[in-house]
This record gives C-alpha cells, structure tokens and sequence, in this order.
C-alpha cells in the first residue's frame, strides 16, 4: 500500500465508489501500467490517497508515476508538504512501514475577484459579427517569466489574435484556439 497525505483543505474527487476521479492506472519508467493497482479515498483519513496494489506480488524498485482528481483549497494558502508511505501490507503499521517521503507543494492563490468584460465600441454585438473585446482583470500576485495567463471564453466562440489589432502596453501579444486566448510571460 502507497499513502499520499495531501495538504489540509485538499479534497481526493472520487467518482464511482471510493475510486479516485481520472486515474488511468501507475506507470514505471518504461511505461508500463499496472492495472492490478487501485487509487481510491479512505474515508478515516479524508486527506489520505491509498494505492492499493492487486498484483500479488510486489512491485519492482523502480520510478512510479499516477494521476488523480483533487480539488484545491477554498482559501489561498502558501506552499505546504504532500507526505507519502509506502507499508509492505494492508494493516498499515509501523511494523509494515517500507519508506517515508515528503515533498513542498504548490502555494493555492485566491480566485480573480475582478474581471469585466465589454465590447468596443459598446452595442457591437450583432450575432455572427466580429467584435473587439475590452477586458480588464486584477490579479492577487505577480505574473512572473514563464506564467500563462488564460481567458477562457463561451464555447460558440472563435477568437482572431492574427490580425485583431491586440494593443496592451502590458501584456505580450495573444495566441488564440477557439474560445481560448493564451498570454505567455
């Protein structure tokens, strides 16, 4: 058994059952995946994500890799550690303990608490006409060398960064794909 700790205010998304959302099985280094292991929720400890290997036997030292589904935090919180153990059983004692890891985790930023969107020049919104956006937007932190910052927009639209005269003396000029405009720092 593998147990990954998230930090406080994580919450494991499961779908059917205690199986956690988006797991496609645990890959090695040559990619193989093992599907005789499970991720799922252990409801004594809501923040705990257990692997559970079904093989029969035990896995080879190696690199493992997995996915799964969490939501962050409701609240923005600075950088805290995901913890993992590995137990040689199910009974997950201290006489079954194989290793212990932790490692710092990502800060959670507050939401974007100010966003507007408005057409240029106002009333052009004749459907299936093309129209320049006006947005605006504060930020909670810096954008730094290497950020993204996305603007997701309504599904039926299509966005033109080619030729659609983008001005902005702070953000680099867009790339657009469909309904998503990308600025990259």
């Amino acid at each position: 058994v593998v147990v990954v700790e998230m930090p406080s205010g994580f919450q494991l998304q499961t779908g059917s059952g205690l199986q956690c959302s988006r797991f496609d099985g645990l890959r090695n280094s040559s990619g193989a995946v093992g599907a005789a292991v499970t991720c799922e929720a252990w409801p004594p400890r809501p923040r705990w994500v257990l692997l559970r290997n079904r093989l029969g036997h035990a896995l080879a030292p190696d690199r493992y890799e997995f996915a799964m589904e969490a939501i962050n935090p409701a609240l923005a919180m600075a950088a805290a550690p995901w913890s993992i153990w590995s137990y040689s059983s199910d009974t997950m004692t201290a006489a079954s303990l194989l290793d212990v890891g932790s490692i710092e985790g990502y800060p959670v930023n507050n939401k974007v608490s100010d966003f507007s969107v408005e057409p240029w020049p106002p009333g052009q919104q004749d459907s299936g006409a093309a129209v320049t956006f006006q947005f605006a937007f504060m930020l909670k932190i810096p954008i730094s060398a290497g950020d993204v910052l996305i603007v997701h927009g309504p599904r039926e639209y299509e966005f033109d960064c080619d030729g659609s005269g983008f001005q902005s003396l702070l953000l680099p000029r867009p790339s657009c794909s469909g309904a998503r405009v990308a600025f990259s720092f």
